[in-house]
């Protein structure tokens, strides 16, 4: 969830946030019964990795990662519709469950290879650059003379 800043932070209620990173949950996690914190699951493995085995705020019980249990659903619908902001191009209001394919596909600024690496062009840079590259990419001048180079050499092979 790089790239993503929440909008109004301050604002989430507390009952969203992992005790460990003090931010919204990330794939979220309770403990066992009679502790029942909260935790993002990448947080909560580290310590237990570090060999911290009793939960952070209550000191209470010997854990293990096979103790974790998935937080409920309404937990992550909540966290999932939490407005975030991209920190590439700035937009806003940006659904946390919509963040990743913003990222991947809608993002202006996201970074994406030129479409001649099939043939070695090794730029890359954000998406609003592709154009004014692929209009003066000479890998995609060369295309017509490297694709009748490679089906000869096949035919040779």
């Amino acid at each position: 969830m790089d790239n993503l800043i929440y909008m109004n932070e301050p604002a989430i209620d507390s009952d969203l946030k992992c005790g460990i990173c003090k931010k919204p949950y990330i794939d979220p996690v309770s403990l066992p019964s009679p502790c029942e914190q909260t935790y993002c699951r990448q947080c909560i493995q580290s310590d237990l990795q570090n060999h911290l085995t009793n939960c952070p705020e209550c000191n209470n019980k010997t854990l293990a990662i096979e103790d974790l249990i998935p937080e409920s659903s309404t937990v992550r619908r909540m966290l999932n519709n939490l407005p975030v902001k991209c920190s590439l191009c700035s937009e806003e209001n940006i659904r946390r469950a919509d963040f990743l394919k913003h990222i991947k596909e809608l993002c202006p600024k996201r970074i994406v290879n030129c479409r001649a690496n099939d043939i070695k062009c090794e730029w890359n840079g954000s998406y609003d650059e592709l154009d004014n590259h692929w209009n003066n990419c000479i890998y995609e001048k060369l295309r017509p003379l490297l694709t009748e180079l490679l089906k000869d050499r096949q035919q040779l092979d």
